[in-house]
């Protein structure tokens, strides 16, 4: 799914961008004209950019690297998802992976998920979480799913000290009929 949509993106936006695996995929894998990497732990931020180094992708012009969270928070450490909208145009793709903070994150974005229609894919870490990301995209037109675990996870479970960890997408594509 990742493969199929990146090829198809103009830009990506990694909210939560960790190590920075996909940031580099998208850099290394795609011909989308702006990366965007938002990573405010400090801790997985220098992983990331020794990642990037390693890639020879530190100095690509296309990379924008974000210190700062996103959510409806206001401060010198924050940002909204709506302020990264005058950096893209076209398609994209939108990762959320914000362990707990994904409501914060797309309430913050109600502009950018409106004009920009990007296909999204969400970590939700909540049973709760999971279904207010479905509601709130929903209703701005959305179709979504939720991804189902790979098969071989019944063999080799991704073991992790939450009781949900599951993604969803959505997209778009069907936008004209809401």
């Amino acid at each position: 799914m990742i493969k199929k949509t990146a090829q198809r993106c103009e830009w990506f936006v990694d909210i939560g961008a960790g190590k920075g695996e996909l940031v580099v995929y998208f850099l290394k894998r795609t011909s989308a004209n702006k990366v965007i990497a938002v990573e405010p732990q400090r801790s997985e931020n220098e992983i990331m950019l020794r990642n990037l180094k390693y890639n020879g992708l530190d100095s690509d012009r296309r990379l924008v690297i974000v210190d700062k969270c996103v959510g409806t928070a206001s401060g010198e450490n924050f940002l909204s998802l709506d302020s990264f909208a005058s950096l893209v145009q076209g398609r994209g793709f939108l990762k959320i992976d914000v362990d707990g903070a994904e409501m914060d994150v797309l309430e913050s974005g109600k502009q950018f998920l409106n004009s920009l229609k990007p296909t999204v894919l969400i970590e939700t870490h909540s049973a709760e979480l999971e279904r207010a990301c479905l509601e709130f995209l929903q209703a701005m037109c959305f179709s979504t799913r939720i991804i189902r675990n790979a098969w071989w996870r019944r063999i080799l479970p991704e073991h992790r000290p939450i009781p949900h960890n599951r993604w969803l997408l959505a997209t778009a594509e069907s936008f004209f009929l809401c």
